[in-house]
């Protein structure tokens, strides 16, 4: 109290004991009030993310982190956005068709790279919506196409005189779309996994069904591999 009282009797001394509560506020609380706002804007932020997201096409679901255990410390649970099951589905399906579109517009063969740019701008936005890059949708192509560049094969043993041919599609024949669903069959932290007996057939060509092992990402529901798991039937003209 002596000391307060000195310095109300010193405009000196009241003076440099104002300037220095005023440092003392500069220095000291505004840091702190910009940082307790600082985690307000935040964690307002992630709640108006979440809120904002659509419930039907995503869901938060805890996944073991695989990834960063730096310092030996255990895995931890974090949480994972994914897509639903339902649109998942769809994504593997609706890709499915798309790839025997984008095969006949393409006018693509077998083992060759598959040219995207005659498609128009709707067909290749959903390219890129069911597939994850143009490597998975060449992988449906390898696996799924059967178009020979005349129309024809020819099998025979060299030095013989016997042989085999055998009608195909050409390149730009359509490649229709039989029947066939996608069937979950297991799933993980990162992707789902489908099965489907793909039938379709090229032109006027009997119907083929090919069995087919789709990886679908869960992050965005994008189609990632394509692997033929099985033998193609051909159903007799």
């Amino acid at each position: 109290m002596q000391l307060w009282e000195k310095i109300k009797k010193s405009p000196t001394a009241k003076r440099i004991f104002y300037v220095t509560i005023s440092i003392i506020c500069i220095f000291i609380l505004i840091p702190v009030g910009f940082w307790g706002y600082s985690i307000y804007r935040s964690h307002h932020d992630t709640n108006s993310a979440n809120q904002s997201s659509n419930p039907q096409h995503t869901n938060i679901y805890r996944a073991t982190n695989k990834y960063h255990t730096p310092n030996g410390r255990p895995r931890k649970n974090v949480e994972v956005t994914s897509v639903t099951k339902k649109v998942a589905l769809d994504h593997a399906n609706n890709g499915v068709k798309l790839g025997l579109k984008v095969m006949s517009a393409s006018h693509s063969l077998p083992g060759h790279n598959l040219s995207l740019a005659g498609l128009n701008k709707q067909d290749t936005k959903a390219v890129y919506k069911y597939f994850q890059n143009g490597q998975a949708i060449q992988q449906f192509n390898d696996v799924v196409n059967y178009s020979s560049p005349n129309g024809e094969l020819q099998w025979g043993d060299a030095g013989s005189k016997g042989n085999v041919q055998e009608t195909t599609p050409k390149p730009g024949d359509p490649y229709n779309y039989d029947g066939g669903q996608c069937q979950l069959v297991s799933m993980t932290d990162r992707n789902f996994y489908y099965k489907i007996n793909l039938q379709y057939h090229a032109g006027s060509q009997p119907t083929r069904t090919i069995p087919l092992k789709l990886t679908v990402n869960r992050s965005a529901g994008q189609i990632t591999d394509v692997v033929r798991t099985g033998k193609v039937q051909i159903s007799d003209k």
